[in-house]
């Protein structure tokens, strides 16, 4: 118990305990083993208290800023899959993504897209035979191969140049017959 201190950082990732309570301090972020994360009786929250804003990580260097929200888990571990990430806690570390040129995510179950802003390096997608319903791509430009068939879409959201242009700079999209390409899809 380490409640009330002065703490502002916090070590336990190379101790097993029943209980930890560390209220009341200027903590943000508790170091804790990679297996505390995974098993559900060391889940934070079951037998680690701390106060609201409070993180558990296994690297605490690591900021909010350093991260990629991905709230899909079907993206995520497709991630964890490609050695791109390493838990499944709705983020990656932006630094492992960045740069990235291709990837292949077919059949991942992935139906949401959120984080992949993030990819700035990218020029070849497949989201082929997933859960895709919407898709913005004005979030993802530029690319150059792009599929998206096998996906419960109707509505591409696209930006003026790609109308203008027809495709603007895309050498190859794949979506299934039927697909509209709209400046508003309405999300």
């Amino acid at each position: 118990i380490c409640d009330n201190n002065q703490l502002t950082s916090l070590d336990i990732s190379d101790h097993v305990y029943d209980s930890v309570v560390v209220t009341g301090n200027q903590l943000s972020c508790i170091k804790v083993h990679k297996g505390q994360l995974f098993v559900d009786k060391w889940a934070p929250g079951l037998w680690l208290t701390a106060d609201e804003g409070v993180s558990y990580s296994v690297d605490c260097s690591i900021t909010e800023e350093d991260l990629t929200y991905v709230p899909d888990n079907g993206l995520e571990q497709a991630l964890i899959d490609l050695n791109l990430d390493d838990v499944l806690d709705d983020y990656v570390r932006t630094i492992d993504i960045v740069n990235r040129t291709a990837l292949d995510l077919s059949g991942k179950n992935i139906s949401d897209i959120t984080g992949m802003e993030d990819f700035q390096g990218l020029w070849f997608i497949d989201l082929s035979n997933n859960n895709l319903s919407t898709f913005d791509m004005t979030i993802l430009w530029p690319f150059f191969d792009l599929d998206l068939r096998n996906n419960p879409l109707q509505c591409i959201q696209v930006n003026e140049f790609w109308l203008q242009t027809g495709g603007g700079g895309l050498y190859f999209m794949w979506a299934d017959e039927g697909v509209q390409y709209s400046l508003d899809c309405g999300y």
